[in-house]
């Protein structure tokens, strides 16, 4: 079974650093092949373009266990667009937002521009969501309703604060996805699975802030069969991927 971590971090920031070859060897003691990863601290919220560069360097060094996603700053306006080209262009293949750390609200108007791109290119956007408040699982919901051609990944589904949302937001916009770092309550994740389906849980740890054990055990918790493990700890996230930007999504209409 191929086990994919769909949101983990990279880099040396102000409050987080990790490097590739640290990354690789948890992955590899936990039986992970693949993670999506990006950027961390000062490279999320201003100094995007190092980011992205960090990231897509470090993603042709390891194209076979590493998938790059990159962030930009919605506030830089046109330069943010012209940034989320240039990386997508270099092979990064989605959009990380964290709205916190970046300073807007999902709703915001400064947002629709990347989406727009995020639209064309054919990739998915990726969203923190719930505390820190900047997102919350039915503001991500709307903006999914406005742009039903791109898949949107609920990052953390809300937590902790704000998981009574992720049903609701995820019964109004069937292109939204469910991510499960953080995630403290098992069984919302089981819910979740049950009424929605395996193929739109996508298996992360948020690493390095939480640990492969932790999140892995979330998972050997909810006792699944082996063809949703499949789904959720691989197949879910690979199939919004895709084989690269520009070339699609499988989207789930509503």
């Amino acid at each position: 079974m191929l086990r994919v971590d769909g949101h983990c971090h990279l880099g040396h920031g102000i409050r987080r650093s990790v490097s590739a070859r640290v990354l690789l060897k948890e992955m590899d003691r936990h039986g992970i092949d693949q993670a999506v990863v990006c950027s961390v601290d000062q490279f999320l919220a201003v100094d995007n373009r190092e980011g992205n560069d960090l990231i897509a360097q470090t993603v042709k060094k390891h194209p076979d266990r590493l998938i790059g996603f990159a962030s930009v700053n919605p506030w830089y306006g046109l330069a943010a667009v012209d940034e989320l080209k240039r990386s997508l262009d270099q092979g990064l293949r989605g959009l990380k937002l964290n709205p916190f750390i970046q300073g807007f609200c999902i709703t915001d108007e400064v947002v629709l521009p990347l989406v727009e791109v995020a639209a064309d290119y054919g990739i998915p956007v990726y969203c923190h969501t719930g505390t820190p408040v900047g997102a919350l699982p039915l503001q991500l919901a709307d903006l999914a309703v406005r742009f039903p051609n791109v898949n949107f990944i609920m990052g953390h589904m809300g937590s902790a604060d704000f998981v009574d949302e992720v049903i609701p937001a995820m019964e109004v916009a069937g292109n939204l996805f469910a991510e499960t770092s953080k995630v403290q309550n098992c069984q919302l994740l089981k819910r979740v699975i049950e009424r929605f389906g395996a193929e739109r849980v996508i298996f992360g740890t948020n690493y390095p802030n939480s640990s492969y054990g932790v999140e892995l055990e979330k998972m050997a918790l909810l006792d699944l069969t082996p063809d949703i493990q499949g789904w959720v700890l691989g197949r879910s996230i690979l199939r919004l991927i895709g084989p690269g930007p520009g070339c699609g999504n499988d989207v789930h209409d509503n």
